[in-house]
């Protein structure tokens, strides 16, 4: 089975330039496990999800379908990283008191996912799969961003990012719900480490690839003149979670 790769290439930039989540979500995932022995992040790019887990759980195995995301990920003690599809693993049955998805789901065959979440999954564990929504700063750089570079790579969207950003909520998800508290990213960013963010995306890096980097050096100079004086701003992003329970 392959996947679709939009990420390898930058694996480095990926590792360096993507959001944490907040450390209240994992200890909320931790809460309704059974259990805090092992985890699994599925899909775990350079490791942000796989870290926040392993504050929590004894062990985390931590996988992504790309060799070159894995190599870029943090070092932890804790944490095994693995390049494996997430359809399909070498772990052994009901391993698992936790299962983890970090903006990613809308990647996976879900069918095939599913099920072998619910191989590797102990009796009563959870899984919990998120995804971030648009970030903004203030109603002015919000507005920079929207007009000179997101209207133009809107086109470069993959299928499934579109997918995601109009009904994650209505994905299936077919396990018990769980509620967990409501909880958002909050980045203090300069200028420079949101642009690198903004870099990440597959449809930037995909429009860029074709018409060359004059979008990002405008995007720049527009967001710069509304920036404001503090070197610093603080970049949120809502994260809509899904969470339930192995029967």
């Amino acid at each position: 089975m392959t996947f679709a790769d939009h990420f390898s290439e930058k694996s480095g930039l990926y590792a360096a330039a993507r959001p944490t989540y907040p450390a209240a979500l994992f200890a909320a995932i931790a809460a309704a496990a059974p259990a805090r022995d092992r985890a699994w992040d599925c899909a775990t790019g350079t490791g942000q999800a796989g870290l926040g887990l392993a504050a929590h759980f004894a062990h985390v195995e931590a996988t992504d379908a790309s060799e070159q995301q894995v190599a870029n990920a943090a070092a932890h003690p804790r944490v095994r990283y693995t390049a494996q599809l997430a359809e399909q693993t070498d772990f052994a049955g009901a391993t698992f008191d936790a299962v983890t998805v970090a903006q990613a789901l809308h990647w996976f065959d879900l069918d095939r996912f599913y099920a072998e979440a619910r191989r590797v999954l102990r009796p009563g564990g959870v899984i919990a799969a998120w995804a971030y929504d648009w970030s903004a700063v203030t109603p002015a750089v919000d507005f920079a961003l929207e007009r000179h570079l997101l209207v133009k790579i809107k086109p470069y969207w993959p299928e499934q990012v579109n997918r995601m950003q109009a009904s994650f909520m209505q994905m299936p998800f077919p396990f018990a719900p769980v509620a967990l508290p409501a909880v958002r990213i909050e980045m203090a960013w300069t200028l420079a480490q949101y642009l690198a963010y903004v870099e990440t995306w597959s449809a930037t890096r995909a429009y860029v690839a074709e018409h060359g980097r004059a979008v990002l050096d405008e995007t720049e100079a527009a967001m710069r003149a509304v920036w404001g004086k503090a070197p610093i701003r603080t970049v949120t992003m809502p994260l809509h979670i899904r969470c339930g329970r192995h029967a």
